[in-house]
């Protein structure tokens, strides 16, 4: 199955499993499914970084990027 992740669970796939429940963690880290995100989400959290509505423990919003690229597919323009 192919899943769209919102910013919240993007942000807190990286930074606080905690805050997500255990069915979801599950179809998240299925080999079965494919996790998207939305460009839109890594703007939005460069957004609220910057202006100091986000603390990302001491990494920047490209480090944050770089590393959801080696876990998660980002969506292209195209996808049908």
């Amino acid at each position: 199955m192919k899943l769209l992740i919102d910013t919240h669970y993007l942000l807190w796939m990286f930074m606080d499993t905690a805050k997500i429940s255990d069915k979801v963690k599950t179809v998240l880290t299925s080999a079965e499914n494919e996790i998207y995100y939305s460009q839109v989400s890594l703007w939005e959290i460069s957004i609220k970084y910057s202006i100091g509505k986000l603390c990302l423990e001491g990494i920047t919003p490209e480090e944050l990027q770089a590393e959801i690229d080696t876990i998660i597919v980002e969506i292209e323009e195209d996808v049908k």
